[in-house]
């Protein structure tokens, strides 16, 4: 047998699908028939597009790429990015970034007590510097 080995070689532009070759089937009703609706999902979410729906809608959805370049298809056919059931974007955490604004307000005072301890008029402070570094320019 084999009598169909040189057909795959080329073909349009290059849109053909890898997994089903779409120009062996007539209609999209065949298509269903020949591969099934599990192959059929699958195939459509290699592409991009949506895989779910009744095995009938699948093969009609896939069936569209075979003369229509996928860039050209509807946006409403595309799955959308990213995983997930699109429950809406995660919860904001606000509870954070309240307690950080705690937090900081003990940070600014000990930057006080730091910059009182500094003070030129300090002669214990003064003191602890080696000559030459003191508080007189």
């Amino acid at each position: 047998g084999g009598g169909d080995g040189d057909g795959d070689g080329g073909g349009g532009g290059g849109n053909a699908p890898v997994g089903i070759d779409l120009s062996r089937h007539g209609t999209a009703e065949e298509l269903l028939e020949k591969v099934g609706g599990d192959a059929l999902k699958a195939e459509l979410a290699r592409l991009g597009l949506k895989c779910g729906g009744a095995p009938l809608d699948r093969a009609k959805r896939l069936w569209l790429t075979k003369d229509t370049p996928l860039d050209e298809l509807p946006k409403k056919l595309f799955a959308k990015k990213g995983k997930g059931k699109g429950k809406g974007p995660p919860p904001k955490r606000v509870e954070t970034s309240a307690a950080s604004k705690g937090g900081d307000v003990e940070v600014e005072d000990a930057a006080a007590a730091d910059a009182a301890a500094d003070n030129d008029n300090d002669p214990s402070a003064a003191a602890l510097l080696p000559p030459g570094l003191g508080g007189r320019r």
